[in-house]
């Protein structure tokens, strides 16, 4: 039909006519339109998916007719009213995003466009069906048969640390920095903290590696203080309290409310430079202050014949330092800090601190023992009293019940750090007790273990500790 505006004799006659005939055209548009195939997804994540499928009609791009596709999100299972639909319009620089399928073009001997659209506000665990709806200008195509369906994954505890943690110096006061990626997954949740666990090789008691610290995701930053680009796209972390000297490696795991991520490979071995500034009295090995608690004092007989006491302390934390590098034992409250010189065995590992509840074991019988199994000790520092039994035997012993260190006070023979006291050694000539002991005795033990005289400051320190000998 053609429409010849000079033929018009009144304006509103010749408007009228044109929106009739444009009428009949809107309708023929959409009588033709094709229907576009199902959608395919080619990406899902928790909340979000990757469509795209072939379009069978493709505007020339001079043609500046509205074109694009409207797309329908439909959970499982509820009604075509209650589903999303979402408008995706051709546009330089849009969210309809089109591209020429090389391979179906060549099979086909024509252009083949593939459109591509991206979903996100999706649920987590959740089944979802789409289709799409082509419009040109007013007219609107058949929708697209449904797709099957596509679940969205479930929430999960993040991916592990991607790609290797490097550990690098800092200062005398920072001595380590820690090098790593973030997760590439992060579960569908926010990221809380990370965990970092070291293993000191000189320490390596029984080779096991332990929390260094927990740190705030949200206080991690991509490291600037180096001038080598290498770095520069890595997070870090700084660390502190590491013993001089002492050969470490880390490894980093992250955290969100589902719960810790694998651990990530552990990083390269690195020596602590000797002039690090060594950790203070209040330094937990493991990075972690435990929680404020009121100790009361109590014994218990057990049936397998030790009596154990826990020990008193009025101080939020109650905890006891051993520094078997140092050679020395410490204990605080809300007044004072004890601290104590004592004698190192030789037999302890060659670079040791470690931070444990102290507890007490005493018991005529306990040299009979040859095993404990009692949890109490399980990760405590065990505190006992120099008697005619082998103290290579009561660390074994304590050791097996989970202790991981040991101090052993004298009876109060000993005056001082000598041969009167151990033969074989002195300590004032940088010898450890034990020396000339026969190392069978000793090849079993891993804790460090250390000797203390019964003088004025190791009877504060067991005031302190509320021990009574």
């Amino acid at each position: 039909m053609i429409f010849n505006f000079l033929s018009c004799t009144k304006p509103t006659m010749c408007e009228t006519e044109w929106q009739d005939i444009n009428k009949w055209n809107v309708l023929i548009s959409s009588l033709t339109l094709p229907e576009s195939p199902p959608v395919v997804m080619t990406h899902i994540g928790r909340k979000n998916i990757t469509l795209e499928w072939r379009s069978l009609y493709n505007p020339s791009y001079l043609d500046k007719t509205l074109f694009g596709f409207n797309i329908t999100t439909c959970v499982d299972g509820v009604e075509l009213e209650y589903c999303e639909v979402q408008t995706f319009i051709r546009s330089s620089g849009g969210t309809l995003m089109e591209r020429v399928d090389e391979e179906l073009s060549s099979r086909e001997g024509t252009d083949v466009v593939v459109f591509t659209v991206f979903l996100s506000n999706l649920l987590p665990d959740t089944a979802y069906k789409f289709r799409s709806t082509m419009f040109v200008g007013t007219s609107h195509s058949n929708p697209s048969e449904w797709s099957r369906l596509y679940t969205t994954p479930p929430l999960s505890i993040p991916s592990s640390i991607h790609g290797s943690v490097k550990a690098i110096g800092g200062d005398v006061k920072m001595p380590v920095v820690l090098l790593f990626n973030l997760p590439i997954d992060d579960g569908g949740l926010p990221i809380l903290k990370f965990i970092v666990r070291a293993r000191n090789h000189n320490e390596n008691f029984q080779q096991k590696w332990k929390v260094y610290g927990n740190f705030n995701a949200s206080n991690i930053q991509k490291y600037s203080l180096s001038n080598d680009r290498r770095y520069a796209a890595y997070y870090h972390i700084n660390l502190f309290n590491l013993i001089p000297d002492c050969m470490y490696d880390f490894m980093i795991s992250a955290v969100n409310d589902m719960g810790e991520s694998l651990q990530s490979e552990s990083s390269n071995t690195f020596k602590i430079s000797s002039k690090h500034v060594m950790y203070t009295p209040d330094l937990i090995l493991q990075g972690l202050k435990s929680e404020s608690e009121q100790i009361t004092t109590y014994v218990e007989t057990a049936n397998d014949g030790f009596v154990i006491s826990k020990l008193k302390n009025s101080m939020s934390n109650g905890e006891i330092l051993l520094n078997d590098t140092a050679q020395k034992i410490s204990i605080a409250n809300e007044f004072n800090e004890i601290i104590v010189d004592v004698w190192s065995c030789h037999y302890s590992p060659s670079k040791f601190a470690v931070r444990g509840a102290g507890i007490w074991v005493d018991s005529s019988s306990f040299s009979v023992l040859e095993d404990t199994n009692d949890e109490r000790l399980e990760g405590k520092i065990a505190v006992l009293l120099r008697d005619g039994e082998p103290i290579s035997s009561k660390a074994r012993k304590v050791q097996m019940a989970g202790a991981v260190g040991c101090i052993v006070i004298d009876s109060g023979r000993c005056s001082e750090y000598n041969q009167k006291c151990f033969p074989g050694s002195e300590k004032g000539r940088g010898e450890l007790f034990g020396e000339v002991d026969p190392p069978r005795a000793w090849e079993s033990i891993r804790i460090p273990v250390v000797f203390s005289l019964y003088d004025t400051s190791s009877r504060q320190f067991l005031e302190t500790a509320g021990i009574s000998i």
